[in-house]
């Protein structure tokens, strides 16, 4: 299988990055090619009329990826209930190209996307923005495969035993 993992943390070994690379190690594990972009690295920059236009080359590299791959994973903090800016900015990106365009509407159908998130506090942020790709997936034709949250206070505990546990059973949840 083919998964793509778009990391929207602006830091790139922090607890996102953390658990991307604990998920990608297990998916690995179970025969997929994995590879992962940190968006903020990239040059990616938000709509600026409301008409069609051709991506410049690196949102053009992330939406083949999206069209291309079996998987989609979309990992991001979770600030102020919702998901990064960068991850937002790319997901504002595909959807404008799939209103405009339906060869790349069609590309996106069907494809599998789940979200994975690092939460600063209450667990009801985590539920604001999960309802907030759900709502994306369903417009774009997308299958949502479900999401893992990681709060704040268990960042530390990535490696240990019961959380290997937990992303071991999430990563089997997303390949069925």
């Amino acid at each position: 299988m083919k998964i793509a993992i778009f990391n929207g943390s602006s830091i790139k070994n922090d607890a996102v990055s953390k658990l991307t690379s604990s998920i990608s190690e297990k998916l690995r594990a179970d025969g997929s090619d994995v590879k992962e972009y940190f968006l903020y690295q990239m040059n990616i920059k938000g709509c600026i009329d409301c008409g069609p236009r051709r991506p410049d080359d690196e949102l053009k590299e992330l939406i083949d990826e999206f069209t291309s791959n079996d998987m989609t994973i979309f990992a991001t903090p979770v600030y102020r209930w919702n998901i990064s800016g960068a991850l937002g900015t790319f997901l504002e990106e595909l959807s404008a190209y799939c209103r405009f365009d339906d060869k790349m509407a069609k590309a996106t159908e069907n494809r599998k996307l789940s979200l994975v998130m690092a939460i600063d506090s209450e667990e009801n942020v985590a539920d604001d923005a999960a309802a907030s790709i759900q709502n994306s997936c369903s417009r774009l034709k997308i299958k949502y495969a479900g999401s893992f949250v990681l709060p704040f206070n268990d960042r530390s505990r990535i490696s240990d035993p019961e959380y290997q546990g937990k992303i071991s059973e999430f990563v089997k949840k997303i390949m069925s």
